[in-house]
Formats: structure tokens, sequence, C-alpha cells
């Protein structure tokens, strides 16, 4: 399976883009908070507290996964994994649909959009494989 980075294939597994600013930046803020609770004098239950809800969601995000494949796309998100046939997929997102990440992004039949580990950079090759299976940018292509 080809990977971000390596070789040219979209075809395979895909891990969460920037990982540093998804899983990094939360953690060293959560570090910093929790050492201002212990300067302060917080009893070290609620840092433990603290810790868990806000560390635990950080540190399973690097397990998030995007597989593209023939049959469609399959997401990882936290533990379970979602599969969108290719014909649930209407369409790809137009590009800054989320600022917060340049990732690509699908729209599903029912409208509801979904970010994929994938980044922005490799949306025209996502666009030629969908392409390949029926979707377009625009939406599915018409039947002839």
């Amino acid at each position: 399976m080809a990977h971000d980075g390596e070789g040219n294939d979209i075809e395979g597994a895909h891990g969460p883009v920037a990982l540093w600013r998804t899983v990094g930046i939360p953690l060293l803020a959560m570090v910093a908070i929790l050492v201002a609770f212990v300067l302060v004098g917080v009893d070290w239950h609620v840092l433990l507290f603290l810790g868990v809800i806000f560390g635990a969601p950080t540190l399973v995000r690097p397990w998030d996964r995007t597989v593209v494949s023939t049959a469609g796309v399959r997401l990882r998100r936290w533990f379970r994994w979602r599969t969108l046939s290719w014909s649930q997929i209407a369409r790809v997102a137009e590009p800054g649909r989320w600022k917060a990440m340049d990732v690509v992004a699908i729209i599903t039949t029912e409208g509801q959009g979904v970010p994929l580990d994938l980044p922005g950079s490799r949306r025209a090759e996502f666009i030629r494989y969908a392409e390949a299976h029926g979707i377009s940018e625009n939406g599915p292509r018409p039947e002839n």
C-alpha cells in the first residue's frame, strides 16, 4: 500500500495530516496547563482527571486512517471503521472547506462532509482516482 510521501499512487492507507499540529500542539498545551495548576497548588487528583479527559483524545488521533481502494473509502475515527462505497460519495468537496487543515474531503450522498487523512496537495490525484470510479469534483457523472 502506498502511504503519503511514498510513490504516486493514491490507493492505500494514509495517516493523519500534520501529526505535530493535531497531536503535538494540544499535548504541549495540556502539559503547560497542568504545570500551571501544579504551581497554583491544585490537588493531584484533579490533575489526573484533567490529564485523562483532555489527553485521551489527543493520544488516540495518531491511529486515525483513511484507506482508499477500488471498493471505496474506509475511515478509522477513534476505534471504529466507517466504509463508504463509491456509490455513497456524491462529490469531492471544494478546497478550503476545512480551514484548520488543508485536507481532501468528500461529500456523501446524504450531504455530510467527511474530511480524509489526505493532504490538500494530493487533491488532484484523489480527484483523478475518484473520476475513474464515477465521481467527479461536481458530483457523479451522468450515465449515458
